[in-house]
């Protein structure tokens, strides 16, 4: 069924009215004489339906025996459209030069796009590199050989770990993932505090503890030692702690909050390439102050087809100052929450502040809140460094020497 449609929409068909008494008959002669109709529905005193032009001369003699009139209402297919069109020059010039300019524009690369690198320094150099190599926005895709690209942004970016170049449409994307510095996974290292405090609990893992709960420790100090019978090891183990942390806020009791008065003014910019033109009747912003807005849209964009061609649609806010004045409690409050987001921001995931202690500082102006808070926090304070495994041998020798200085005076009295 849907292929004989489209055989009837490339060779043509009618859209029919048929009046008369005798519509049933009219109906069944023309399936008797296998006249196609399709689209049959009922209206005010007749029928609607669709032929095939070609069959439209066979119902002249079913029309007349069947006492009907037959109307047409449309002529549909593309014959029709083309006798239509064939009298536009100007418009099917206008369609033909239309998709020849987007096959054209379509043939060249506008934009370049970095993804996978979050540096923008990074971003920039590699951007560089593809531009030493000769590519740029308006360049000849068939030039562009991406394997060949890849290899030389790597060869001369040691720090990615791989590339790859893909063509979308008239983008070329660049996708690069850099190298991840490998952790000193099972090399020596000691457990040493972060923070001073007071030890709380202690899980060994691996290693030999130095402290034990109760002990006041200070920042570096080792707390387990990476050792095990006198062979250097990673240190592992959980170090839980109290530590007070503190930190300063301070809040204005007058703050200004800009707040829109409903003017409006906006400016259209129509952007090819890199260069913009801004649209007659932009002017100048009328407004003091005023907040801004912008939206960019793609006028012209089909699959992977993106032509380099926008309207930057920038609206302008007019906005008025409103003074605040918040009262000592609320500037207080904030103030303790701005000292409170330093400490949490110092602290890892998993710590857990216990107490918190607020301190109003006096200050000689009743117009800013100064305030220091400290917290008691439990915190895991173990941290992995390093070590040489010559230097545990060492330590271990001057311990050994100490031992036997000990022992020796010991004899002598």
């Amino acid at each position: 069924m849907l292929v004989l449609h489209l055989w009837y929409y490339l060779t043509g068909y009618l859209c029919l009215r048929v009046e008369g008494l005798a519509l049933e008959k009219f109906v069944n002669l023309c399936i008797s004489r296998g006249i196609y109709l399709w689209g049959i529905r009922r209206d005010e005193g007749g029928l609607v339906a669709c032929l095939g032009v070609t069959n439209f001369r066979l119902l002249r003699p079913i029309a007349r025996s069947s006492r009907c009139r037959v109307k047409i209402l449309q002529k549909k297919g593309i014959p029709f459209y083309w006798r239509h069109l064939r009298g536009r020059q100007v418009l099917i010039g206008g369609a033909f030069l239309f998709f020849l300019s987007l096959y054209i524009l379509g043939s060249f690369l506008w934009t370049i796009e970095v993804t996978g690198i979050v540096d923008p320094a990074r971003v920039a150099q590699i951007r560089a590199e593809v531009e030493r190599e000769g590519i740029r926005p308006g360049i000849w895709k068939g030039k562009i050989d991406p394997e060949r690209l890849s290899r030389q942004i790597i060869l001369h970016n040691p720090d990615l770990a791989w590339v790859n170049v893909e063509i979308r449409g008239t983008m070329l994307v660049i996708d690069a993932v850099p190298k991840q510095l490998q952790a000193r996974v099972g090399l020596p290292c000691h457990l040493v505090a972060r923070e001073e405090g007071v030890i709380q609990d202690l899980d060994l893992l691996a290693g030999e503890p130095l402290v034990q709960v109760g002990d006041t420790v200070q920042r570096g100090e080792i707390l387990i030692r990476g050792s095990l019978g006198g062979r250097p090891i990673a240190a592992q183990g959980i170090v839980w702690a109290l530590i007070w942390p503190e930190a300063y806020g301070e809040c204005l009791r007058e703050e200004i909050e800009h707040r829109r008065t409903g003017s409006v003014h906006r400016v259209l910019i129509l952007r090819i390439g890199e260069r913009e033109f801004p649209l007659p009747g932009a002017g100048e912003v009328p407004f003091h102050l005023y907040e801004k807005e912008a939206e960019i849209k793609r006028l012209i964009s089909w699959r992977n087809l993106v032509l380099p061609v926008e309207a930057i649609i920038i609206t302008y806010y007019e906005v008025e100052e409103v003074v605040h004045r918040l009262s000592v409690a609320e500037a207080e409050e904030r103030a303790r929450a701005a000292a409170l987001a330093k400490i949490k921001s110092r602290l890892s995931p998993e710590a857990r502040i216990l107490q918190e202690e607020v301190k109003r500082i006096p200050q000689g102006s009743l117009e800013k809140v100064l305030v220091k808070v400290t917290c008691e926090v439990l915190e895991n304070i173990a941290e992995p460094r390093g070590f040489e495994p010559e230097a545990l041998e060492r330590e271990r020798g001057q311990q050994f020497e100490t031992r036997g200085e000990s022992q020796t005076g010991g004899t002598e009295q």
